[in-house]
């Protein structure tokens, strides 16, 4: 099966094996502005990425959560001594990283996911959700050298832990 395609004016021509279909091109009333569409939001997408990737809105952004950490504000309450020597150590790790650092891209990949995981423990911290906490980590899978970076939840993590100690144990009773 072949297939082509020939544009002429306003009909764009299609041959799928040797059957010809004819299609009317709607570039002007459908096509056009569902580009403009998904190119505006490309564009806000883009700015967001931007925004996550700015060191120095991260740094304000962990100065705020310390300063209200450090006060004791009814938003940490819940936090107990040992979580906050912890949140402000993995704060004190994120300034570390992100020191003479205008944008996390300019991190080797292995700091960003250092950087990614302390503040994935800060937000688990902060949201009383440690279970939640993404953590990533690289690895290279059986049979290649290229190594991927591998994210999960700390739930999740814990949950094939347990899976794979049931595993061993079976194997071991055989």
């Amino acid at each position: 099966m072949q297939a082509g395609a020939a544009r002429s004016g306003a009909r764009i021509g299609i041959r799928c094996g040797h059957r010809p279909i004819e299609v009317r091109a709607m570039w002007t009333k459908t096509a056009l502005p569902l580009l403009l569409v998904l190119l505006a939001s490309s564009v806000g997408a883009t700015d967001h990425i931007d925004a996550q990737r700015d060191a120095s809105a991260i740094r304000s952004q962990q100065a705020d959560i310390r300063r209200d950490v450090v006060a004791a504000t009814p938003r940490y309450a819940h936090l107990d001594v040992a979580s906050r020597t912890e949140l402000l150590g993995l704060q004190d790790r994120v300034d570390g990283l992100l020191k003479n650092v205008d944008s996390t891209a300019n991190l080797s990949e292995r700091r960003q996911i250092e950087l990614f995981n302390a503040l994935e423990s800060i937000s688990a911290l902060v949201n009383n959700d440690p279970g939640g906490r993404l953590e990533c980590w690289r690895e290279r899978p059986v049979g290649t050298s290229q190594a991927e970076t591998r994210c999960s939840t700390a739930r999740g993590l814990q949950a094939q832990n347990r899976t794979y100690q049931r595993v061993w144990k079976r194997a071991g009773q055989r």
